[in-house]
């Protein structure tokens, strides 16, 4: 399976001043596994991060059945994170990939 990538809405006002960029959805057949998190106000490096979410164990301190994984590649640039997804899409799949609901 190949990874497809949807851009979400920018956000517009004042909120759009904090987060200036859209973060963008990664999916696996058709299913929302991850992101590309934009950079906002909050992060220091105005780095691009990508994130997961994977299967993870009950535990009283994790009641869900899943967790966001965020991958320790961060670029300056939103098409070097989608370059490094679609490189090193065989070795993520191997991850317990949860879908989310969309």
């Amino acid at each position: 399976m190949k990874f497809t990538f949807k851009r979400d809405k920018k956000e517009t006002g004042l909120r759009g001043v904090g987060y200036p960029y859209a973060s963008v959805r990664i999916k696996l057949g058709g299913k929302e596994v991850g992101c590309i998190a934009a950079p906002s106000w909050q992060t220091t490096d105005r780095m691009w991060r990508i994130r997961f979410s994977v299967k993870a164990t009950l535990t009283p301190e994790n009641p869900s059945d899943w967790k966001w994984v965020t991958l320790k590649f961060k670029d300056l640039t939103e098409k070097a994170c989608r370059k490094f997804v679609l490189d090193n899409a065989e070795a993520i799949c191997k991850l317990n990939l949860h879908e989310l609901d969309s």
